[in-house]
């Protein structure tokens, strides 16, 4: 068949190219020739194949656990977070789902105040890439907060990303601003200062995040803002950083910290 004559005659030329391999190391432009191996498929298990069994998806499970007290106080503090991403030329995926609760209690003088606020929240993103600085997609986020007050808040945003890097080197280098319009419902606890127990309000935010991968170690910051439409003074900003240094192996330093 047509087939297995193509299969014969790329067979020839490639014993044809090994046989002048020896002829080709002595000419004067050897030092400009590439020299290529392709691992076969039932090797796919070596350490140096470029196979990823997680097909880019990188996993991320953690938790906080904190205690103190005394006769005239307690605190105790419990976090705990799931998170899956991906980044690859074509998209850039995440789920994010975290969860919190804190008790405080104070004695004094016959006294006692007991605090309790606890927390949850889910994101969600994905964005395709256009080309290989610009992508847009969509985020959603459900949170509920006896802090903030919110029973449930809700949002679903169309997102627009551009990155000072490739995307193809998205896995250690990763610099991005996504800016997003939100519209957002809140189901509150108790009635607001504004004498609302619910609404729906339209926003937008812009999203400053650097990654850094290196031998040496990670970098990560983000810095986050927002404003409402109807109100521009009604505003957040938002500041995050860490820094991962690998000192010899098995010995790392980690800084952190937020604003």
């Amino acid at each position: 068949t047509k087939a297995a004559e193509d299969d014969i005659r790329h067979g020839l030329v490639q014993l044809l190219k090994m046989g002048l391999m020896s002829y080709m190391a002595r000419l004067p432009n050897a030092s400009n020739m590439e020299i290529d191996y392709r691992l076969p498929a039932e090797q796919s298990g070596l350490p140096f194949n470029e196979i990823d069994p997680w097909n880019n998806w990188v996993f991320t499970i953690s938790g906080n656990f904190y205690y103190s007290g005394e006769q005239s106080y307690r605190n105790l503090y419990i976090n705990g977070g799931f998170s899956a991403k991906k980044i690859t030329e074509e998209w850039k995926l995440s789920a994010n789902l975290n969860g919190s609760y804190s008790y405080s209690k104070y004695s004094y003088d016959n006294t006692e105040y007991i605090s309790e606020t606890e927390a949850k929240n889910t994101d969600l993103l994905a964005v395709k890439s256009l080309t290989d600085h610009w992508s847009a997609g969509a985020a959603a986020s459900f949170n509920s907060s006896t802090y903030r007050n919110y029973d449930l808040e809700a949002s679903l945003s169309p997102a627009v990303e551009w990155n000072l890097f490739p995307y193809d080197k998205s896995t250690s280098h990763l610099f991005t601003l996504l800016y997003k319009v939100t519209p957002d419902y809140a189901d509150y606890t108790d009635t607001t200062l504004y004498n609302k127990t619910s609404e729906f309000l339209v926003s937008q935010s812009l999203t400053a995040s650097l990654d850094l991968i290196e031998k040496w170690g990670s970098v990560n910051m983000s810095l986050y803002g927002s404003n409402y439409f109807h109100d521009f003074s009604k505003n957040a900003l938002y500041l995050y950083g860490s820094l991962n240094l690998r000192i010899v192996k098995g010995l790392e330093f980690n800084l952190y910290g937020n604003i």
